[in-house]
C-alpha cells in the first residue's frame, strides 16, 4: 500500500511540474491552448521543425486570439516577409496576378507555380536543395525550365515558409490545384 501511494504521490508531483514548466497553461480559449501547446512543443524549441507548419501555426494563433506573440515571447519576433518579391521582378508580378498562373506542383518545403500558356513560360518557386542545407527562390519567364542552383536567390527557412505560403495563395485564388511530387533542384 505503501509503494502504491508513493507511485501515485510521485507521479502527482511529476504532474504537477510538467503543469509548471507549461507557458500555455493558462491560455484561452482550450483552442487557443492547443495551438499554443503545439507550437510550443514542434517549432519553439527544434532548429529543424518544419517552417510550413510553424507558420500556419503561428498563423492560426494570430487567428484565435488577435496576439502576434505566444505567451513566452518577448520582444515579439519581427514579421517574416517574403523577399523574393524585390529579388526577383517574375516573383512579384506572378504574386499580384499581372503574370496568370495556370499550373502549379508542391511537397512539404518546395512550390512552383507556372504560366505554361502562351509563350514565353514563366516560373517561380521556392525550392530547398538537402546538398547546401538551404533554401532558394527564383521567377523567370524563358523558354527553359531551370534545373541548377545558378543565380538563385537564397533565402532563410522563414523567409522561405513565407514565400511558400504566399505562393500556395497565389494558386488558390487563381483556383489552380497544386500537385506533386515537384521536381528537385541539382
Amino acid at each position: 500500500m505503501k509503494f502504491l501511494w508513493l507511485v501515485m504521490f510521485f507521479g502527482l508531483s511529476l504532474n504537477l511540474q510538467a503543469a509548471n514548466n507549461d507557458p500555455c497553461k493558462d491560455v484561452q480559449p482550450n483552442s487557443a491552448r492547443g495551438t499554443c501547446r503545439a507550437y510550443w512543443n514542434a517549432c519553439a524549441n527544434d532548429g529543424n521543425a518544419n517552417a510550413v507548419a510553424c507558420l500556419r501555426l503561428r498563423e492560426l494563433w494570430t487567428e484565435r486570439t488577435g496576439l502576434s506573440t505566444f505567451p513566452w515571447e518577448n520582444p515579439p519576433p519581427p514579421p517574416v516577409t517574403c523577399p523574393c518579391s524585390s529579388a526577383e521582378p517574375t516573383f512579384a508580378d506572378m504574386l499580384s496576378g499581372a503574370i496568370p498562373v495556370d499550373s502549379c506542383t508542391k511537397d512539404a518545403v518546395n512550390i512552383q507555380l507556372f504560366k505554361s500558356i502562351g509563350s514565353p513560360a514563366c516560373q517561380v518557386f521556392v525550392a530547398y536543395d538537402p546538398g547546401s542545407a538551404q533554401y532558394y527562390c527564383h521567377g523567370g519567364c524563358s523558354d527553359y525550365v531551370r534545373s541548377s542552383l545558378e543565380g538563385l536567390t537564397p533565402i532563410t527557412a522563414d523567409e522561405a515558409a513565407r514565400c511558400y505560403l504566399d505562393l500556395e495563395a497565389v494558386a488558390d485564388n487563381a483556383g489552380v490545384s497544386c500537385t506533386g511530387p515537384i521536381a528537385t533542384l541539382k
